[in-house]
């Protein structure tokens, strides 16, 4: 993509330079450097501003980037690398997303989990039972014990079992021991 010549508020057409092509030459280059030169001159005789010095200096500074070849990159390179890398970040912007929702749930998770481990501190502490902290913990408590355990974990349980392996089951999947088959 060729650099366009800048837009100046006073400069006769005759001390324009030629447009350069794609890839500047290094006449292009000596031309910037004269448009840059007679900018000055006509802002000395106050017919240019600085903004008009500024645009001259900018397309010079433009022109030369872009002929640097492996010492800089090329004018369109910047727009070129944002488009490619445009997936990327939306991507990354989705797996953050994805990640702010997760880390929300886990808070959350935790948060029942503290709750629920008060709840059972106040219990356990209340009817003085032991921890859970095994398969045999589990198998040692006597039914009273399973029962309250039973209540506190499931309080909307609405029918009475009665079959002491389904209530440990209850309350061994409710403290997390999934592999029920080994406490029987």
């Amino acid at each position: 993509m060729a650099i366009p010549l800048p837009q100046l508020s006073y400069l006769p057409v005759s001390k324009m330079p030629q447009a350069p092509g794609n890839i500047p030459t290094l006449k292009d280059i000596a031309n910037a450097d004269i448009l840059e030169h007679n900018v000055r001159e006509s802002h000395a005789n106050a017919t240019n501003t600085y903004e008009d010095l500024a645009k001259a200096i900018i397309y010079k500074t433009k022109l030369v980037s872009a002929s640097a070849g492996g010492h800089g990159a090329p004018v369109w390179f910047g727009a070129a690398m944002a488009d490619a890398l445009e997936p990327i970040r939306n991507e990354m912007r989705a797996m953050r997303a994805t990640m702010d929702g997760e880390f929300q749930t886990v808070k959350a998770n935790i948060e029942a989990l503290k709750e629920e481990s008060a709840k059972t501190r106040r219990l356990t502490a209340q009817y003085n039972l032991p921890p859970l902290t095994s398969v045999e913990a589990i198998h040692g408590i006597t039914d009273r014990q399973l029962d309250l355990y039973l209540r506190n974990y499931h309080p909307h349980l609405r029918r009475v079992i009665r079959d002491r392996n389904e209530r440990i089951d209850l309350i061994a999947s409710a403290i997390g021991m999934r592999d029920i088959d080994l406490l029987h």
